[in-house]
């Protein structure tokens, strides 16, 4: 029963977070002059996944995500930079969230989160560069870093109220893990 009930979990968040990638996917770009620049919906429940069930779900939750969404909305390119982002940024914030967030406040699930946007941003420049062999690419980093603070923030600020009202509300803690 336990690994059903697990189970059921890390597919309901897959499910919520491959229906938000795929409105946010329908979104015009936050900011205009930065091509692909999103608020990143789909992190909360990354995030969420990290709080409530741990490192290796998260990662797999990550990984799913990221491949039915090239099957929900046929973007083949998004393999190539969106699943080593996804991936990056869900390791990063696992570190954070598990070395950092109990001893510097500075790291509630808000700076945990900024630290995810920024990552995912860095690590999709990254393939950009590498794919396109431009290191000029890494001038919208900068850029992308601001916004990342204000998405960031807004994507930690939900999450931070989601595993709130999960841990109260549904058994998961010792029930799942």
């Amino acid at each position: 029963m336990k690994n059903t009930k697990k189970n059921i979990y890390l597919s309901l968040l897959v499910a919520i977070g491959l229906v938000l990638s795929i409105v946010e996917s329908s979104l015009p770009s936050l900011v205009v002059f930065i091509p692909g620049m999103k608020l990143g919906f789909s992190n909360i429940v990354i995030l969420t996944a990290i709080v409530l069930l741990g490192f290796k779900e998260s990662i797999l939750i990550a990984i799913l995500k990221s491949l039915l969404l090239v099957v929900a909305t046929g973007n083949v390119t998004s393999i190539m930079y969106g699943l080593p982002a996804g991936i990056f940024s869900a390791i990063m914030m696992n570190i954070f969230y598990n070395n950092f967030s109990k001893k510097i406040p500075v790291f509630s699930l808000i700076g945990v989160s900024i630290i995810g946007s920024i990552s995912h941003n860095l690590a999709q420049i990254t393939m950009a560069v590498i794919i396109l062999g431009n290191v000029n690419i890494y001038t919208y980093l900068p850029l992308m870093s601001m916004v990342s603070l204000v998405t960031g923030y807004f994507v930690g600020l939900v999450t931070h109220y989601v595993t709130k009202n999960l841990e109260q509300n549904i058994e998961i803690n010792g029930e799942i893990k």
